[in-house]
């Protein structure tokens, strides 16, 4: 055994003490015991580090212990893959350890492996993890304790991902940052939550963890200085004002900065809880006293004050956060909370388990119990949606919202009306046909806010629309409120939905220019014959739009990459250094010729999202052509070459030209204008041309987009306009 791995022996001492300390009563002999009985069973195994198996069985112990969680449960940690990976059984474990601890084995037995998902399938893949849910909440609906058991299994599985092969790192880690981080989070484990996020971040984001891993221990000794200091100062105001308080700093985690720096669009260094304080009082009172007490001392920082006593977060969290500028006009965050908000906001449901005789605690346990017992609830009958659903709900940015009567309703951030409605019940969705909030009349795209009172109205009438499952148009944003529309397509007539199919297909291939070949659509699918096909977009299974860019980048790939001749390649050596001060503010990646100028083409005003190739001019650098322009197939072919977009710090814009087709009404322009301006696009032009001689009037409009996908949107919605036939993308300048 190598000398990086602890001895068993050594793990257990540690273990025995750990509990010990807060259950002294006959905790030693029944870890011991366990420890034995797991030590033998396991004796034969090594994990993938090398280390002895049962150190694994040792360290989710220990994890468990951190918690403080009771004995019993402790056992449990030592004993938890005696029964599935050894020929120990429940019954040898209830006679030795009791009932409590063989049922706890038996919980996290029948999780399996939460079976590790194989295959090149990804319906497959889907399938395995859906059952492996299931499985995961039905055991948590009967005791949370197994699933405490498995979070602590996961954890140190997570510590020693360094074992596996690079695919099985990914795959480990995106399934414990989708799922178990934030289930961790909705039972209000931050001790675990927060171990879990980064140890995914440091396998999904490998360079961004060690930047920030680097930038956050800079200079560590000198933070560590100034956060004493500031301690010190704290203490001595607070017990001059008869407030008793234990103040301690805090290390900021390094996914929490992460996700931070991109909520907020900010560097490291404008993040200002990286030094952090946190402050226990005696009691609710108290704490308010501190905040004010603190805001006194130093200078509160603006928009940067959140009261989660008065404001709880989705999984009970309650502290007062505060950011100052401390001494020498330093950046720290305070947190302000009591013990017991404390001992909930570090360990969740696990600290039920310490305030047994208190009704409070009873009622936190059975509500976040309900939570997961909802996941139970729904049956869609795609796998790939129970993930997406799973994944919004244990998700942990939420929204509240009130029914017209006050009742208060839980939803994923981001949730529409038409959600709210599938919410409600699935009739009320199917039914839908506006909805007011506060009172007021609101469309259907409306994303709800917290504290919005909702009333859906129906009508018996009124039908689901295939629009509602357009991802550009976000009618629809919750796996569960897509589902049940998938649902109600899929009842309806096989030759309507191929039909609807058919339409929907066609209509995304004109957009895009490509030919009306719905064969070579089929091959690019899972799908054997093109009606089976037809069939699953009208029912809204599967995505027209994904299909028809899926075709296009399949055609742009069978293209023969343009090749440079030596003057070419002498020209741009020589352009180089004359034009190198325009390569901060450039969006096109130009490979080993980067800093070259250029200019987009007029004649079809590529954007972002396009494929693009560069035609080298005599004297005037580079012109910039979507790959589809049916200029480029007059160029010669030696002076083209393919180009890729590549991101930009700035706000870079592109114009683009988008053609409307209409029957003529009072109010047409001003409805398109109202889209483009909803959208906070630029219109750099309008071209009304008037009546073609059938009632149809053409509309040319020039933009500036950011990339193609915003471009998508805005002609989505215009062609969901009253009166307009048809609206695309115009090469017109």
């Amino acid at each position: 055994m190598s000398d990086d791995f602890k001895q068993p022996t050594e793990l257990l001492e540690k273990l025995v003490r750990n509990v010990s300390a807060y259950a002294p009563n006959g905790a030693e002999r029944l870890l011991r015991d366990a420890f034995l009985l797991a030590e033998e069973a396991h004796r034969p195994q090594v994990r993938r580090t090398g280390e002895p198996y049962v150190n694994h069985c040792l360290e989710t112990a220990l994890i468990l212990s951190d918690l403080q969680l009771e004995p019993p449960v402790i056992a449990a940690g030592l004993l938890h893959d005696t029964v599935e990976d050894t020929p120990v059984t429940l019954g040898r474990l209830g006679e030795d350890f009791g009932e409590e601890v063989a049922l706890l084995v038996d919980g996290v037995t029948k999780l399996g492996a939460i079976a590790e998902a194989t295959g090149s399938r990804k319906r497959d893949m889907a399938q395995a993890q859906a059952e492996n849910l299931r499985k995961l909440f039905l055991a948590m609906s009967k005791d949370v304790r197994v699933v405490l058991i498995k979070l602590s299994d996961r954890l140190h599985n997570m510590r020693t991902l360094h074992g596996h092969r690079r695919e099985k790192q990914l795959r480990i880690a995106q399934e414990t940052m989708d799922i178990y981080a934030p289930l961790a989070n909705r039972l209000g484990i931050w001790q675990l939550k927060w171990q879990l996020e980064d140890l995914c971040l440091r396998y999904l984001e490998p360079s961004v963890y060690l930047e920030l891993y680097s930038g956050l221990n800079e200079d560590q000794e000198s933070k560590d200085r100034y956060l004493e200091a500031l301690k010190r100062e704290i203490a001595g105001v607070l017990r001059t004002n008869g407030i008793e308080a234990t103040i301690t700093s805090r290390s900021k985690h390094i996914y929490s900065i992460y996700r931070k720096m991109r909520r907020k669009d900010r560097d490291l260094d404008r993040i200002f809880d990286v030094r952090a304080v946190r402050i226990i009082v005696k009691d609710k009172a108290a704490c308010y006293a501190t905040l004010g007490l603190v805001h006194s001392m130093y200078k509160p920082i603006s928009g940067e004050f959140d009261d989660y006593i008065a404001n709880p977060k989705a999984n009970n969290y309650q502290s007062l956060h505060t950011a100052l500028f401390g001494p020498d006009n330093k950046p720290v965050e305070v947190q302000i909370r009591d013990e017991e908000m404390h001992q909930y906001a570090e360990y969740g449901v696990a600290a039920h388990w310490r305030y047994k005789e208190g009704t409070h605690r009873d009622n936190y346990l059975e509500e976040r119990v309900r939570v997961i017992r909802q996941l139970l609830d729904i049956r869609p009958e795609d796998d790939e949606d129970y993930m997406d659903y799973v994944r919004e709900e244990v998700h942990p940015e939420r929204v509240f919202v009130l029914t017209p009567r006050g009742d208060v309703k839980d939803m994923p951030s981001g949730a529409t009306t038409l959600d709210f409605a599938y919410y409600v019940h699935t009739d009320v969705g199917n039914h839908y046909r506006g909805a007011m909030v506060n009172g007021n009349m609101v469309p259907l795209g409306y994303v709800l806010q917290n504290g919005d009172r909702i009333e859906i109205i129906t009508n018996k009438r009124s039908t689901p629309s295939r629009d509602w499952l357009d991802p550009r148009l976000n009618y629809a944003n919750t796996s569960r409120a897509r589902s049940k529309i998938r649902g109600w397509f899929r009842k309806q007539d096989r030759e309507e939905n191929i039909r609807a199919g058919r339409d929907l297909l066609e209509r995304e291939l004109r957009r895009l220019g490509l030919p009306m070949t719905l064969e070579k659509v089929v091959k690019i699918s899972r799908f054997d014959k093109l009606d089976d096909l037809l069939e699953s977009i009208g029912a809204g299974d599967t995505g027209a739009q994904s299909l028809a860019v899926a075709l296009l980048d399949e055609v742009n790939a069978q293209k023969e990459p343009a090749s440079f001749t030596d003057e070419v390649a002498a020209f741009n050596e020589k352009q180089r250094a004359a034009l190198k001060s325009a390569g901060d503010a450039m969006s096109i990646d130009m490979g080993d010729i980067d800093g070259l100028l250029f200019r987009m083409a007029g004649c079809c005003n590529p954007v972002p999202g396009d494929t693009i190739v560069g035609y080298v001019t005599r004297g005037a650098g580079l012109t910039v052509h979507n790959a589809q322009c049916g200029n480029v197939r007059k160029f010669d072919p030696e002076r083209v070459m393919a180009l890729n977009w590549k991101s930009s710090r700035g706000e870079a814009m592109f114009q683009t030209g988008v053609r409307i087709l209409a029957f003529d009404r009072d109010g047409l322009l001003r409805d398109i204008l109202d889209v483009v301006a909803d959208e906070r696009v630029n219109m750099l032009s309008v071209n009304a041309l008037g009546n073609t001689g059938d009632g149809g009037a053409i509309v040319h409009v020039m933009l500036e987009v950011h990339d193609a996908a915003q471009l998508s949107k805005i002609i989505a919605k215009i062609n969901r306009l009253p009166n307009v036939v048809e609206a695309h993308r115009s090469s017109q300048s």
